[in-house]
């Protein structure tokens, strides 16, 4: 009985063997495996920094293309305030260009005075006064320069301009 207890206690010793031996393989391998699995986490921790770097960089060129925009924007609403300013509106404005042009066609000055200079034989007609189209503009012919002058087609091209 001696022999089998010495089978017996040999069959253990062996087991604890293998046991020891399979747990000692196994360990460097979950190690290894701790250690991948935490250097995949660095480079993710890395490359979401490397990301949100990046979208720092992309907001603040937004915010400096909107700013500009902004800038812009407040300029042109300054400029445009200051053109009103300077400038009657619109409408104002054809109405008196209106009334340019057909002083000027009738020889009379600006300040409402007839012009003492006579008007030669040979000038044709003045035309006839500016008609209202349907619209909203001025229904005017361009003046020529033998009567009226280079002033008056400028007149003219700013009055189409604002119309």
């Amino acid at each position: 009985m001696r022999w089998k207890a010495l089978i017996e206690m040999e069959k253990q010793q062996q087991d604890q063997v293998d046991r020891n031996i399979k747990e000692a393989l196994e360990k460097p391998e979950m190690e290894m495996e701790a250690a991948h699995h935490e250097h995949q986490v660095m480079l993710m921790r890395q490359d979401l920094m490397r990301h949100q770097e990046e979208l720092r960089k992309i907001e603040g060129l937004h915010n400096q293309e909107e700013e500009i925009r902004w800038q812009q924007e407040e300029m042109m609403r300054q400029q445009q305030e200051g053109f009103k300013g300077t400038f009657p509106d619109a409408r104002e404005q054809e109405i008196r260009m209106g009334q340019m042009a057909m002083g000027g066609a009738m020889g009379i000055n600006n300040r409402g005075v007839m012009s003492p200079a006579p008007v030669p034989a040979s000038t044709p007609a003045p035309p006839e006064p500016a008609t209202m189209m349907p619209d909203g503009t001025l229904g005017l012919t361009p003046p020529t320069t033998e009567r009226f002058g280079q002033a008056a087609i400028f007149f003219f091209k700013i009055l189409c301009i604002y119309s």
